[in-house]
């Protein structure tokens, strides 16, 4: 088929039943008929210009790590766990995104730095802000508590926090900040 010369509907309806490739409509064309026509040709995205320049780079962006899982950072190991501080996200070696508070990401951001090496309770608790106390101790085995629970229900996998009884905590897997 000679795509050249044709209208972008075209294009669309064929990359949609030739590729997987996501699709936006990028036009001056604002009626609603022909917005319609540009989802019914298979546009995951129609918009019309003039056009936010971030707000594409955003749907860009998003249309991609939903049908690619996350093309920013290649996986180096199948074992690579991402911790991801512009959005507050531990990222699995599978691509399941577990979104975190303030605490778990700064605890987890203070493992990766330990590079699979055992931190202790005082040190976590110095570096995260708290006092070092009985009540201050539960704080964080309760944050590592909800990252626990947040891996394991939305990955299936058990225990990549290992606890040193009484002493301290690491991160079993490759964890990189990026």
């Amino acid at each position: 088929m000679r795509i050249a010369d044709q209208s972008g509907f075209v294009l669309a309806d064929y990359l949609r039943q030739n590729t997987d490739s996501g699709i936006i409509i990028l036009t001056a064309h604002s009626a609603i008929q022909e917005k319609v026509q540009g989802y019914a040709a298979g546009a995951d995205l129609y918009l019309v210009k003039p056009v936010d320049m971030e707000g594409l780079s955003a749907a860009i962006k998003s249309m991609a790590s939903r049908r690619t899982g996350n093309l920013d950072e290649p996986r180096a190991s199948p074992n690579l766990w991402l911790l991801d501080r512009s959005a507050w996200r531990l990222i699995s070696p599978s691509g399941t995104s577990i979104m975190l508070t303030g605490k778990e990401y700064t605890f987890l951001s203070l493992l990766a730095l330990a590079d699979r090496k055992q931190l202790g309770r005082r040190e976590l608790l110095e570096a995260m802000g708290y006092r070092d106390d009985a009540y201050v101790g539960r704080a964080l085995d309760n944050i590592v508590l909800r990252i626990r629970n947040k891996i394991r229900d939305q990955t299936g996998m058990d225990d990549v926090i290992h606890t040193f009884h009484s002493v301290g905590f690491c991160f079993s897997a490759e964890l990189q900040v990026r």
